[in-house]
């Protein structure tokens, strides 16, 4: 058996977070500012504890690439999370023509203290990786270790962050690993930082919401709430919602999304309806908001973001990681055309 390899570890704490919207925060890897805890649910303030979407980039010339990380919460007994995503890691590779490619994953992360090699066996090379947080759990450490005698830096993406409002869709559920819910795939295709803002069972236009995220600047606001909202929401908040982003960005594009198709909404009346219904009532507010003046704003229709064979979700609801794939795939050319991409 060959010896193993000294490694030198580098704590992730000294690099910046990226996907991280506030510096703030009650936790070094959550997601939420401290100074809104007063402001919002108990509820929205401890999933935003979460550290969903951060991810950091960074380039070695190592032929092994390692993690340890400490976890602050014990994975949940009976839970349709896998341990990977719940608790795990996830890394990517870039290659020599600009593709982003899945490299390692922490696997069966089941205690609160982890080491594993997430890579090994490749040519000694200078490459890009980008590693990916755990989708819920908040790890109070994360560490990346390398070859003694090889080179690690940090990578900052240029452009400025997508803020994605949403629900436990955005928020991950239940993506196999934290690469692979659609915010993050959309994310390396694009080559933008993505602050990932889904809140699961509670994303529902609260005006509170709105004015925290005009703290920040982004390239692009994406608000995705109708899976979560009431039909009585949708109606009364969404506008106002809107409105405040727009008052305080006013040259931020923004994209409304409607909610994908249950799988089984096709044989079930009420909850077809029910689609239907808000679709209708925010569509119809996305109408008024163009009538009125509003500019770069941009609309996705929900009907056809996961396909018709009924074969991408776990439970009905939550994608499964070809929804996701295709979410991310029929969101693109929105996406691509609200940023100015060719």
């Amino acid at each position: 058996m060959a010896p193993k390899k000294k490694l030198n570890w580098t704590n992730l704490a000294d690099w910046k977070t990226e996907g991280k919207g506030w510096d703030k925060t009650e936790l070094r890897y959550s997601r939420l500012p401290k100074s809104c805890k007063k402001n919002i649910s108990e509820k929205l303030y401890d999933l935003g504890a979460n550290c969903t979407g951060l991810h950091v980039c960074f380039e070695t010339d190592s032929t092994e690439i390692h993690a340890r990380w400490k976890l602050t919460m014990d994975f949940p007994e009976g839970s349709e999370h896998t341990s990977c995503n719940y608790n795990g890691l996830d890394l990517y590779v870039l290659d020599d023509a600009g593709k982003w490619h899945w490299a390692g994953t922490g696997r069966q992360v089941k205690t609160k203290s982890m080491t594993q090699q997430l890579l090994g066996g490749i040519s000694k090379k200078k490459r890009k990786y980008m590693l990916f947080f755990p989708l819920r759990n908040t790890p109070s450490k994360i560490e990346i270790g390398v070859e003694d005698g090889c080179t690690i830096k940090q990578i900052v993406r240029k452009n400025p962050p997508i803020v994605y409002y949403g629900t436990s869709i955005v928020h991950g559920a239940y993506a196999s690993r934290p690469g692979l819910c659609h915010p993050s795939i959309l994310s390396r295709w694009l080559d933008y930082p993505v602050i990932n803002l889904g809140f699961s069972g509670s994303a529902r236009l609260e005006p509170e919401m709105a004015e925290l995220f005009t703290e920040l600047d982004p390239s692009l606001y994406v608000i995705d709430p109708l899976a979560n909202a009431t039909l009585e929401e949708v109606v009364e908040r969404t506008e106002n919602f809107v409105r405040i982003l727009r008052k305080a960005r006013p040259k931020t594009p923004i994209i409304m999304i409607e909610d994908a198709n249950l799988t089984t909404a096709w044989i079930k009346p009420d909850v077809m309806a029910n689609h239907k219904a808000k679709r209708a009532a925010y569509n119809k507010i996305y109408q008024k908001l163009i009538r009125s003046g509003e500019k770069e704003i941009y609309y996705i229709k929900g009907d056809k973001l996961v396909g018709t064979d009924d074969e991408t979700s776990v439970d009905g609801v939550h994608p499964n990681d070809i929804g996701y794939f295709r979410m991310a795939t029929a969101m693109l050319p929105t996406f691509k055309k609200a940023l100015k991409i060719k």
